[in-house]
């Protein structure tokens, strides 16, 4: 597995994700997975042409959502990804 160098924490309010964009050996596509400080990860479902995408994916997220998007699976979220959590 290849690891952006845009994989980030990022910290709001108190609350730690972590930011994990990365492609598997051989492929040139990129997937983006956000996990939470309680280990809940939303993975985009469509890879990324690049990790640059990836990385303004999570950013436009973060700005039209805010951070209480990551942090809760209650409510409907956009389609584009999934939630998933990490043992």
């Amino acid at each position: 597995m290849i690891y952006s160098r845009l994989c980030r924490s990022y910290t709001e309010d108190g609350h730690l994700l972590e930011i994990q964009i990365f492609r598997l050996e051989g492929n040139v596509t990129w997937q983006l997975d956000v996990v939470n400080e309680d280990g809940t990860s939303v993975v985009w479902d469509e890879p990324f042409a690049t990790e640059q995408q990836a990385y303004e994916a999570f950013c436009d997220m973060l700005e039209r959502e805010g951070i209480d998007a990551f942090l809760s699976n209650d409510d409907e979220h956009d389609e584009r990804f999934r939630w998933g959590r990490l043992h």
